[in-house]
């Protein structure tokens, strides 16, 4: 089931087979994966243009950063709108969801362009650019292999403590 798709409960089954074919069903999974990496490329989208423009202008650096209340107004925000999402996450209409998920985002924004800020652009670019080699070299095995990644997380998990750890 897709996320903008309503549940089927409760509903006659009739014009479904019994049995979805594994071509049938990975094609499902790659549409449905489709639509969420296409959600996760305008949630970062809108994430860095909120950054880059938050950096840029003096007067919202000054409002929204250098002000503690309105910097700590901003990580509650935030913070409160995963808790909502993450409670009414199949309550709520798929258009609500959306509208709240590009607000977040904006948020996020406003809450990294403190990064931009502090480190230069050379580190940032090389940061970005080896996050997102080994984000599409993780998502190319997995797509490649047919193999669940889910075991990955405990070594990404141990990886980034050791990184920060030292």
């Amino acid at each position: 089931m897709s996320w903008n798709q309503q549940p089927s409960w409760g509903r006659p089954q009739t014009d479904r087979p019994a049995i979805i074919s594994s071509e049938k069903d990975a094609a499902l999974v790659g549409a449905f994966l489709a639509k969420v990496y296409l959600w996760m490329f305008v949630g970062l989208l809108i994430t860095s243009v909120t950054a880059f423009a938050v950096a840029a202008s003096p007067a919202m650096v000054e409002a929204l950063i250098v002000n503690r209340l309105g910097f700590w107004l901003i990580v509650i925000a935030q913070l409160g709108l995963v808790f909502y999402l993450a409670a009414r996450v199949d309550k709520i209409q798929p258009a609500t969801a959306a509208g709240l998920f590009i607000l977040y985002s904006a948020l996020v924004g406003v809450t990294s362009s403190v990064v931009l800020l502090v480190f230069t652009g050379a580190s940032i670019v090389q940061t970005f650019v080896i996050t997102a080699g080994m984000f599409g070299a993780t998502a190319l095995f997995g797509t490649v292999t047919k193999r669940s990644l889910a075991g990955v997380r405990e070594v990404s998990r141990v990886s980034v403590i050791s990184c920060l750890w030292d």
